[in-house]
């Protein structure tokens, strides 16, 4: 199984580079699973998954499974952006106007919190904003 802040050898289903296993990563027979999340897809939570607030974050419970999982504050956070239905664009949107930090940056940690999320089967994705993908 992949430690916290190892590097794994590369997501088992699409091959893509070098991951950094963070503290909210999931692992599969300890094997990193990468689910892309399109970045205009709406993202909630799973219904069967309960969390609670707490004084370091969250603790998210999948009561179909038993499986127990821990978000920092941040993570919290971007978890309860989701909880109303957010994007990806929407969740870096509210979380930019409260940290100063590069857009590139803070998309690519939102987004690899997101995949690691759907990757535990979480949250769930909706589909694109038909707005984004409809031209004129």
């Amino acid at each position: 199984m992949v430690e916290e802040g190892e590097a794994s050898p590369g997501c088992a289903l699409c091959g893509v580079g070098f991951h950094t296993v963070p503290d909210t990563s999931v692992t599969r027979s300890g094997t990193l699973i990468h689910v892309p999340v399109p970045i205009e897809a709406t993202i909630t939570p799973r219904s069967g998954v309960q969390s609670q607030t707490i004084n370091e974050g969250a603790v998210l419970v999948d009561v179909q499974t038993g499986s127990v999982f821990e978000l920092n504050p941040i993570g919290a956070e971007v978890w309860a952006l989701l909880i109303s239905g957010n994007t990806l664009v929407g969740i870096c949107d509210a979380l930019g106007k409260h940290y100063v930090v590069e857009r590139s940056v803070l998309e690519a940690d939102v987004r690899q919190l997101v995949e690691s999320l759907t990757s535990a089967g979480l949250v769930e994705i909706g589909s694109q904003n038909p707005c984004a993908t409809e031209t004129p």
